[in-house]
């Protein structure tokens, strides 16, 4: 898609041309978008890549409505310390890059081991913050396909699953980092 001379024309012409990224204190790479990008939606992506750098360079964010599988949570306060259904986006031992809409919901990407699951994630102010998720399922004939994505997840929250980290600045094209 990128060496596509129409998406590059697209590009081009896009503002912003660099992705003003953040690395969060539990290492997940954020991006926030100000607004909507009209032209880069119409490539199944919430803001354009760029096509010169190298594919493993290139931050991608695909659009949540372009993926075909996608698990929804809803984020709620955990009701206790000692809540079983606890999580933290840190406590998935893989790759995380999120990329925060102009609603303010979440669309974080987790891969590890050449897979990935998305998640939409709603109720999340604060990425760095501990959840109880509530899983939205939309029908049954869904099921199969969220229960092995659920299973990944869960995979990912093991300890041998960690994949070797990516350097400081590889992911994002302004390399800075945030204390939350």
């Amino acid at each position: 898609m990128r060496r596509n001379p129409d998406y590059i024309g697209e590009w081009r012409s896009a503002v912003p041309r660099h992705l003003p990224c953040i690395t969060l204190k539990d290492g997940t790479q954020v991006l926030r978008l100000p607004r909507r990008f009209p032209r880069a939606e119409k490539w199944g992506l919430s803001a354009f890549a760029d096509p010169g750098l190298d594919a493993p360079k290139v931050p991608v964010f695909w659009h949540a409505h372009a993926l075909k599988r996608i698990v929804r949570l809803d984020a709620r306060k955990p009701r206790s310390d000692a809540d079983a259904a606890r999580f933290s986006l840190a406590g998935f031992k893989v790759e995380r890059r999120a990329v925060i809409n102009v609603d303010g919901i979440p669309l974080v990407l987790i891969k590890g081991n050449g897979a990935y699951v998305a998640v939409e994630i709603h109720g999340l102010s604060v990425l760095t913050a501990s959840f109880a998720p509530v899983f939205e399922l939309h029908d049954l004939a869904d099921l199969a396909a969220q229960t092995e994505l659920l299973k990944r997840l869960q995979r990912f929250t093991e300890a041998d699953v960690r994949t070797v980290p990516r350097q400081a600045g590889t992911f994002c094209s302004s390399g800075s980092d945030a204390a939350t």
